[in-house]
C-alpha cells in the first residue's frame, strides 16, 4: 500500500493524531497532496474574509472556494468554532469520510474517541477554559477521570478538578471575545485568572479589545492576553 494511503488510513483509525498529523503534513507536503487528488471535483469549503470596514468594526465575509486540504485544515485549526477540541474534531470528521468513502474496499473504521470526548466536554467543560498552550492540561485531567464511573459523576469530577487546576481571583472565568487563549504559568499550571476589561483607544487604532489579566500562581508574574472584538 502505498505511503501516503496508508499514512490517512491510520489517521482516519485513530493510529495517528490530529496534532501529529498536522505536524507531519508541514515536512512532508506530498500527503496533503495525496489527499487533493482522491477529494471528488466540485468539492468546495468555506473560507471567511475578514474585512477592515474603516470605523473600528469587521465585517465577516464566507467564500465558498474549491476544496483543498490545505486550505480546508487552515481554516478549521485557525477559524474554527468549539475550541482545540472541536476544531480537531471537524478536521478529523471531514477527511476521514472523504478516505472512507474514497476506499470503501478498505472497511475503514473511523475512530469515535475525538466525538466521544467533544460530547463528554459540551457538558464537562466551558468554553471559557481554553487554549493552545493549555490543550493538554485538559487532555490530562480528563484522562485522570475514571472510566469506569457514569457519565454524570464523570462530570461532576471534572468540573470539580477543573476549578482547582484552572484558579481564579473572583471565581469567574474569562468570557472569551474569541477563541479560548488561557496561558500557561512555571511549571506547566495555568495562570490564575484576574479580569477582563473592555477598552477601545489609541493603543489599537481605535479598535475595541478585550484585556485580560492573568498571573503565574507561583511567582506572581502577570501576562496581559489581548483580543479584538
Amino acid at each position: 500500500m502505498p505511503y501516503e494511503k496508508q499514512f490517512w488510513i491510520d489517521f482516519a483509525e485513530g493510529r495517528i493524531s490530529v496534532p501529529e498529523m498536522l505536524q507531519r503534513t508541514k515536512t512532508d507536503p506530498a500527503l496533503l497532496d495525496w489527499i487533493n487528488g482522491i477529494i471528488p471535483e466540485g468539492t468546495v469549503t468555506c473560507v471567511v474574509h475578514k474585512v477592515d470596514r474603516g470605523d473600528g468594526d469587521m465585517d465577516y465575509i464566507p467564500e465558498d472556494v474549491p476544496f483543498t486540504a490545505q486550505i480546508f485544515i487552515e481554516e478549521k485549526i485557525n477559524n474554527g468554532h468549539g475550541g482545540t477540541l472541536g476544531r480537531y474534531l471537524n478536521v478529523h470528521s471531514c477527511l476521514s469520510r472523504m478516505i472512507a468513502a474514497a476506499f470503501p474496499e478498505e472497511r475503514i473504521t473511523i475512530d469515535q474517541t475525538l466525538s466521544k470526548k467533544f460530547d463528554f466536554m459540551l457538558d464537562a467543560c466551558p468554553e471559557s477554559v481554553d487554549g493552545p498552550e493549555v490543550e493538554q492540561v485538559i487532555e490530562d485531567l480528563l484522562e485522570s477521570i475514571p472510566k469506569d464511573l457514569s457519565k454524570a459523576k464523570r462530570v461532576k469530577l471534572f468540573k470539580e478538578r477543573l476549578k482547582e487546576v484552572f484558579p481564579t481571583a473572583a471565581g469567574k472565568w474569562p468570557r472569551w471575545v474569541q477563541s479560548g487563549e488561557w496561558p500557561l504559568g512555571s511549571g506547566g499550571k495555568p495562570m490564575r485568572f484576574l479580569e477582563q476589561k473592555r477598552k477601545k483607544g489609541k493603543e489599537y487604532a481605535n479598535l475595541l479589545y478585550t484585556h485580560y489579566y492573568f498571573e503565574d500562581v507561583d511567582t506572581g508574574e502577570q501576562r496581559v492576553i489581548d483580543q479584538f472584538t
